[in-house]
């Protein structure tokens, strides 16, 4: 460094010229020790200036970043701007690509329909906080009979039976449940730390404010729901507690065909 050449020599020249036997008055020997405190001092605030630069430039390296603000209008002055400007734009790429992985994480566990959770989302809420509940329990919403209706009034009547259903069972469980949509005609309403008594409780109320019917643009449709429940201790799998809700449906749907069977034997004979 050219202030650390210069603050030796002018140290070392002072110390040789007195030792030497010249003679300076005292005005003299105050000059250069002066002018070496002063190219000291220039020489260190140089030296912790490139350290900034230095540290600045290590942590952009490792992907951080920790500006310099260094206003000086010099050479080292440039170059602390310079460095600057880019860990600007690192950082302005990582904003971007946080962004852009919220945006991913938020698609890919929602319905893009009714922005609802959708199974994936339900799936892994279960797993991670599942161990931290008491109890959870699913009840599975079917919707019978949309894609008839879907054939037969368009998608754009369907999709706005799916968000009638949507708010509906959102406002029915408020925030004692999540409701997730499982399938195109299939609702998942979410439980955890709720007894048998409480279920009951929300599939009464979620019973209830699906048998109205729904307004859409192609009038009022009344949907059929088909409504079971599936619960387990100490948390549990979305998808098996689903599976055992099926399968509980399709037994009670059994159970009713065979009683309508025998109805209709009984009244033919």
């Amino acid at each position: 460094m050219i202030w650390w050449t210069f603050a030796v020599g002018a140290v070392l020249g002072g110390v040789w010229l007195v030792i030497g036997g010249v003679h300076f008055g005292a005005a003299s020997i105050v000059t250069i020790a002066i002018g070496a405190a002063s190219a000291a001092a220039e020489w260190i605030r140089t030296e912790r200036r490139m350290r900034r630069i230095e540290r600045s430039a290590a942590a952009l390296a490792r992907g951080a970043s920790a500006r310099i603000d260094d206003p000086a209008d010099d050479r080292i002055g440039d170059l602390a701007r310079s460095i600057d400007r880019i860990g600007e734009r690192i950082e302005a790429a990582e904003r971007g690509r946080r962004r852009i992985e919220r945006l991913h994480w938020h698609e890919t566990r929602h319905d893009e329909l009714t922005g609802l959770p959708n199974r994936r989302h339900v799936t892994e809420s279960l797993a991670a906080s599942g161990a931290e509940w008491s109890s959870t329990a699913v009840l599975v919403v079917d919707l019978d009979g949309l894609d008839l209706l879907s054939k037969r009034l368009g998608h754009v009547v369907a999709d706005e039976i799916v968000l009638g259903v949507a708010a509906r069972l959102t406002a029915a469980v408020g925030e004692d449940a999540v409701v997730a949509r499982w399938a195109s005609n299939r609702f998942v309403v979410a439980m955890s730390g709720t007894g048998p008594n409480e279920v009951a409780r929300v599939r009464a109320r979620v019973d209830e404010v699906l048998s109205a019917p729904i307004e859409t643009s192609g009038g009022l449709h009344a949907i059929t729901v088909g409504i079971e429940h599936a619960s387990a201790r100490r948390g549990g799998d979305a998808r098996r507690l689903v599976s055992e809700a099926e399968a509980k449906r399709r037994r009670a749907l059994a159970r009713s065909a065979e009683r309508d069977l025998a109805r209709s034997r009984a009244a033919a004979n």
